[in-house]
């Protein structure tokens, strides 16, 4: 639960939960998550626990399109292939970045720390992320979590259980 007055950014609270994920000995096959959380920390955390992670990344980020002392420049400069193509993140190294183009012409770009990954793997993952996308702006739209009056934490929860 997101809670301002607990003093953490959404971000610290996903780093939390990956940090339980862990210590709880979780063994995912790949973290799929918003770009929202795409912070180099969390990329980070993500692969010091041993984990391959797999995000949007705004085309504004900054890439190297070859090597780590190429320039770096905005993915939406960088001429990316739709089955990958493997650039440098500065701060965190080597990642493979896919270019979609959408129905209105802009491009999405999916990036991953597995230099393996397929884009039929993206794919499949990428579903799998949109679901959990789904779900919750079903929950927030179709029953009005969003516009529960409660304020502690636990009568939220207890919210969210009767209207789900």
């Amino acid at each position: 639960m997101y809670d301002k007055a607990d003093g953490l950014t959404k971000n610290g609270h996903f780093a939390d939960l990956l940090r339980a994920a862990y210590a709880r000995k979780f063994a995912p096959a790949r973290v799929a998550f918003d770009g929202w959380y795409s912070s180099l920390d969390n990329l980070m955390l993500v692969r010091r626990c041993g984990w391959h992670w797999l995000t949007r990344l705004k085309s504004n980020r900054r890439v190297s399109p070859g090597r780590p002392d190429d320039e770096p420049r905005a993915l939406a400069g960088l001429a990316v292939a739709v089955a990958g193509t493997v650039a440098w993140l500065p701060g965190f190294g080597s990642v493979k970045v896919f270019g979609i183009v959408a129905p209105d012409g802009s491009t999405d770009h999916w990036a991953t720390s597995d230099p393996r990954m397929t884009d039929l793997t993206r794919r499949q993952y990428a579903e799998f992320s949109w679901m959990i996308e789904s779900y919750h702006r079903g929950i927030k739209q179709c029953v009005a979590v969003e516009r529960c009056q409660c304020r502690s934490a636990r009568a939220q929860r207890d919210h969210i259980g009767l209207v789900s």
